[in-house]
């Protein structure tokens, strides 16, 4: 379901006139800045399978730093492996990783093994460092969940489950207006949290790998 169906239907659950485009009132933006919210609160209390994918670094001999292209502030390493060389990379901290390249003994270059997280770029991407430093062109292979960012246009499909984030932006809608108590305890968000329970419930028990939740 696109960002514009999911606030369609939130204005249809409020009796408003369904919207054009996000930007046609100043209402119609604040439901989207809701929906928007609610898309956040539904990809942060699970390891949705729809979010995963795998980001791919190849590396240049004598190069330790790479970033995580499009992971973002939010995104998650589920694991990693060198599909060069077949073999798992494993996560260390950096100061592991600092010992290892100032103080080792032998060459600090060849195949990676470890990887760090380091920094953060420009655009909120994260930074790693591999470990051995490497000594030729290897894939890396990183696969993650990755958060998709707010949504601007209403053409953009929501990758998470449409009805859990359609009850949180109603409930945050009614809430705004007064309608439904105060402080995330009203009716309308009791339900909301109930339904994203069980659709967090159905994504376990089809990917039961994927971890546990927690709402609260």
């Amino acid at each position: 379901m696109t960002h514009l169906e999911i606030l369609n239907n939130v204005l249809r659950r409020l009796r408003e006139d369904e919207a054009e485009a996000i930007s046609s009132t100043d209402y119609t933006r604040m439901i989207s800045d809701f929906v928007n919210d609610s898309m956040d609160m539904v990809q942060a209390v699970h390891n949705w399978h729809s979010l995963f994918t795998q980001i791919d670094v190849t590396t240049i001999a004598s190069t330790q730093g790479y970033t995580l292209d499009g992971l973002g502030q939010m995104g998650q390493v589920y694991y990693a492996y060198n599909d060069t060389t077949n073999s798992p990379m494993n996560m260390t901290t950096l100061r592991q990783m600092m010992l290892q390249t100032d103080m080792g003994s032998g060459s600090s270059e060849g195949s990676p093994i470890r990887y760090a997280y380091n920094s953060v770029a420009a655009d909120d991407d994260p930074n790693v460092l591999f470990w051995p430093i490497p000594d030729d062109v290897y894939t890396i292979t990183f696969h993650v969940k990755q958060h998709q960012a707010a949504i601007t246009d209403g053409a953009t499909e929501v990758l998470v489950p449409e009805q859990p984030v359609i009850q949180l932006a109603l409930a945050m809608a009614k809430e705004e207006r007064g309608e439904d108590g105060s402080g995330g305890s009203g009716i309308a968000m009791g339900k909301a949290k109930a339904v994203l329970a069980d659709y967090v419930a159905l994504d376990r028990e089809r990917h039961p790998e994927l971890g546990i939740w927690e709402v609260e």
